[in-house]
């Protein structure tokens, strides 16, 4: 390498991964909206929901992590939205009976 070329920077695991969530989410869009099949409206749905959940993690992410670190930043944020998400179901019963 020559004094004048700058080293090339590759776009960290974190931001590739985002990059592809951004893309496919429009796919699950235009898999909700069409109306020919129930069952690619049902994988849109579900593939929304993931797409969306990886989103919220891959986007917290800061770009110097390396790929351990954003390894280990997906499963916190798999944990907490996982835990959220237990809480939530089980605190629904408690809340109704607490409304009545």
């Amino acid at each position: 390498m020559t004094a004048l070329q700058k080293p090339k920077r590759s776009r960290p695991i974190a931001g590739r991964i985002q990059l592809i969530l951004i893309l496919l989410l429009p796919i699950s869009f235009i898999l909700i909206a069409q109306q020919v099949n129930r069952e690619l409206y049902r994988f849109g749905v579900l593939s929304l929901i993931v797409l969306t959940l990886f989103q919220i993690a891959f986007g917290n992410i800061p770009a110097r992590y390396d790929w351990k670190r954003t390894l280990l930043s997906v499963i916190l944020a798999a944990a907490i939205i996982g835990g959220i998400v237990f809480l939530s179901i089980n605190l629904v019963p408690t809340l109704i009976r607490i409304g009545r």
